[in-house]
């Protein structure tokens, strides 16, 4: 790390999710983004991008079921590939995307009432520089 590492967005916080876009981790973390509370598992960024891309076929199918089945596999493929590309796991360097967004998987959102319910789509995409803390973990109900 270099001396600018604790600056905005968090370096050690950056280190984790390109930890996760390489493929080396995959844990639980909890975060807190302009006073919303967020949980869920961090994965990388081509893991994101793959779900994002059989979500969307999937949601193109129901929606609009005489659409070609070559067409939703077209279009799953691109998600899947330009994640591939995006965020290669084998990479050395970091891509500038990796610095800017963090994925999770299994995400809950923290209401002032409780826990809400979970999304249809269990993914979220966040930038970084909306994190205000954060920990490793999931909060336990009581």
């Amino acid at each position: 790390m270099n001396e600018y590492a604790w600056q905005e967005p968090d370096g050690l916080l950056a280190t984790l999710v390109s930890m996760a876009n390489k493929g080396a981790a995959s844990f639980d973390m909890t975060f807190l983004c302009k006073g919303i509370v967020i949980t869920g598992t961090i994965v990388g960024g081509s893991h994101y991008m793959d779900a994002l891309g059989k979500a969307i076929a999937a949601g193109i199918e129901r929606s609009s079921p005489d659409i070609p089945k070559e067409e939703l596999l077209s279009l799953r493929d691109y998600f899947t590939n330009l994640g591939a590309k995006v965020y290669p796991e084998k990479s050395e360097e970091d891509s500038k995307l990796e610095k800017t967004f963090l994925h999770l998987k299994d995400v809950e959102v923290i209401a002032p009432q409780g826990w809400s319910a979970a999304s249809e789509f269990p993914y979220w995409r966040l930038q970084l520089s909306s994190v205000d803390a954060w920990t490793l973990g999931r909060p336990r109900r009581r």
